[in-house]
């Protein structure tokens, strides 16, 4: 079985975005190992719930967005529009605190 994307790949400078859709839509399509968090996950201090809740993602809205379909672009475009409001703060901040070795 494929594993997710890269926690480092990066949508718009977005570190690990890729990797969380890619796990929601493996998930969708029951490729996801049963092992793996994903937001939405019982996991309260996954990696996934530290973005969303970071960015102030209303889970249930990106499931159901990413379950329409679109590309990683689209979707962090529609995020962008629902999310926060200085959005090249928050990726600035983002990026220069999400060490991802010490979350993983």
């Amino acid at each position: 079985m494929k594993t997710p994307r890269s926690d480092y790949d990066a949508t718009q400078d977005v570190v690990f975005f890729p990797r969380m859709l890619d796990k929601l839509r493996r998930k969708e399509q029951g490729l996801l190992p049963p092992d793996y968090n994903y937001a939405g996950c019982p996991v309260h201090d996954c990696f996934d719930g530290h973005f969303c809740r970071f960015f102030g993602i209303d889970v249930p809205q990106l499931v159901a967005r990413v379950q329409e379909g679109g590309s990683d672009d689209d979707i962090l475009d529609w995020g962008v529009r629902n999310w926060v409001r200085n959005w090249g703060q928050w990726v600035r901040n983002w990026g220069q605190c999400a060490n991802l070795d010490s979350f993983l």
